[in-house]
């Protein structure tokens, strides 16, 4: 059986569930956190987007497999 390329299935997911963001699956670990910060008491912080598991990107990448950043492509 083949796995859809969406969310779920993607190395870059962490599924998470939040008061915060009651109504999605997880976050997208791609990128550096970006958006609007929230501002709980005591301070903001920005997060990773939010996302649900059936969402898909042009970044998917298969869960299992290498991660090659910037640092280990440049060596």
């Amino acid at each position: 059986m083949t796995v859809p390329e969406s969310c779920i299935s993607c190395r870059f997911f962490v599924p998470i569930t939040t008061a915060a963001f009651p109504d999605v699956d997880g976050m997208c670990r791609r990128y550096a956190p970006n958006g609007p910060a929230l501002k709980p008491p005591g301070g903001a912080w920005q997060v990773f987007p939010p996302m649900n598991s059936s969402q898909w990107c042009g970044d998917y990448r298969p869960a299992e497999g290498p991660v090659v950043g910037r640092m280990a492509a440049a060596a």
